[in-house]
């Protein structure tokens, strides 16, 4: 200690020369000194010691870093192909460069692994994919890759079976994520799973409710006809089927709804409403609003009007915030997407046979449908409606398209062993003789059920005409116990 102390001292001559008054009072100072010396000496060698023992353990990195790789929820529907993303995240930039990336993938049975569809993402554009099997590995042999937070590494491709199950399927990593740069930085990665929800086919994504658009056709009925527009489904499948309601989703963005397809509603969903349940059935409509004129005069006993409905309906949609399936319900719809009432075509309804609209069926009308035979057969285009009235001129005043409808509507009570819809151009006769024009064999079936009628029997349609049956007296059936023509 007092040679180290000379030594100090012999350093420190200058100062002591420039101090040599105050000698005294700075030994205090020298003693301070060495032991200050000591001490700092002892760091030094804790240090020096430390860096030995790092040294030597050559498996521990320089840096590290907190890296988080997640696979996406995505959802798709059958028959299509869904792609899902897999992003980074990282503290620190750092974090994000690499030259090599390598993972592992399990997909729940169902979502067929496109390998061929595989593509980067912004996140390493650069980087070269290749896949084998579930195994998917990228690399950089330029360098190392600067990628960007938050972005996407790569899209992994999958193909969705026309026969696959709607319902959530999950996408994991099979084991730890591999990565690393040149310097052979740790990155400790931490995986977070995904998921493909497969749609049903039909069902939207978070759409709010329904709006709806009806053409307006017209549709003919018989005057016999029992069966009812709710319970038998005459509303859901006759006129609504032939003005085919159309249906497109509502969304909380109304972008997003003008941009929206028109689909054929789905009837199995949808509840319709009679707005006035009265007019419940064909027969109940002519029987309450409609008085047979039988002094003579013609034109006026057929029944033509639109029926207003409203309609209720379920639906399946997407929601995207929780990723599950949602049933929701609509009811009460009374307008169509312009505003305009919920209502079908005209339907028209009058008496099978009854060619001179008067109400009944007689001998008048068997005798008009042979005038049309003998001018259709001498190669003239005749026209079944021959009478006059102020309703019939105020149907045709509508339009063309209205006075083609009256036409057709009296060709569809003449034409009693067809029930042709469309002036004879088609026919609904299950046999050969379909597309025939109104002929004898139609005013002998007048005639028949005339005398039947005026002999104060019960006739009934379903039972006089010769198999097979047309169309709607065939759907109609015989008349019930309880009724009467």
């Amino acid at each position: 200690p007092v040679e180290s102390s000379e030594e100090t001292t012999t350093t420190t001559e200058a100062p002591v020369e420039s101090s040599e008054e105050t000698t005294t009072t700075t030994e205090a100072p020298v003693e301070s000194s060495e032991e200050t010396t000591t001490t700092t000496e002892e760091p030094p060698v804790e240090s020096s010691e430390t860096t030995t023992t790092e040294s030597s353990d050559i498996e521990l990195p320089a840096h590290e870093y907190d890296v988080t790789w997640t696979i996406g929820k995505e959802d798709g529907y059958p028959g299509k192909t869904v792609e899902v993303p897999i992003t980074v995240s990282a503290d620190a930039v750092e974090a994000l460069t690499y030259n090599l990336y390598d993972f592992k993938i399990k997909v729940q049975e169902g979502p067929v692994f496109n390998t061929a569809g595989i593509r980067n993402g912004s996140a390493y554009s650069e980087m070269s994919i290749e896949a084998n099997g579930f195994e998917v590995a990228a690399t950089n042999l330029n360098g190392d890759s600067v990628g960007y937070n938050n972005a996407v590494v790569v899209y992994l491709s999958f193909d969705l079976p026309e026969d696959i199950a709607p319902g959530k399927y999950t996408v994991e990593f099979d084991g730890d994520v591999e990565a690393h740069n040149r310097n052979l930085d740790v990155f400790n990665i931490t995986e977070e799973n995904g998921y493909i929800m497969v749609i049903p086919n039909g069902v939207t994504k978070d759409a709010v409710e329904y709006q709806y658009d009806l053409e307006s056709l017209s549709k003919f009925y018989f005057s016999h006809d029992h069966r009812t527009f709710i319970g038998d489904g005459l509303l859901k499948e006759d006129l609504i089927s032939i003005g085919t309601l159309m249906a497109r989703p509502v969304y909380s963005d109304p972008t997003l709804t003008e941009q929206a397809e028109w689909t054929v509603a789905d009837l199995d969903k949808t509840t319709f409403n009679l707005k006035n349940p009265e007019l419940e059935s064909p027969k109940v409509i002519f029987d309450t609003k409609v008085e047979p004129t039988l002094d003579g005069s013609d034109g006026i006993a057929f029944f033509k009007e639109k029926i207003e409905f409203t309609l209720s309906t379920t639906f399946t949609t997407y929601d995207t915030e929780t990723g599950e399936l949602v049933e929701k319900e609509q009811e009460n719809v009374d307008t169509l997407y312009d505003g305009s009432p919920m209502v079908t075509g005209d339907v028209y309804i009058g008496v099978k046979g009854d060619t001179d609209l008067n109400g009944t069926i007689n001998a008048y009308d068997a005798a008009k449908d042979l005038v049309f035979a003998a001018d259709f057969g001498a190669g003239l285009d005749p026209k079944i409606l021959t009478v006059t009235s102020d309703m019939i001129t105020a149907i045709q005043a509508e339009g063309e398209e209205s006075a083609t409808a009256l036409e057709n509507f009296v060709y569809f009570l003449s034409d009693v062993t067809d029930e042709s819809e469309d002036h004879g151009e088609t026919s609904n006769v299950l046999d050969s003789t379909g597309g025939e024009a109104i002929n004898a064999d139609d005013a002998a079936k007048v005639l028949v059920y005339a005398a039947e009628f005026g002999a104060g029997l019960d006739p009934d349609w379903y039972v006089l005409l010769n198999k097979p049956l047309p169309k709607y007296t065939e759907a109609i059936g015989p008349r019930p116990a309880d009724t009467t023509e």
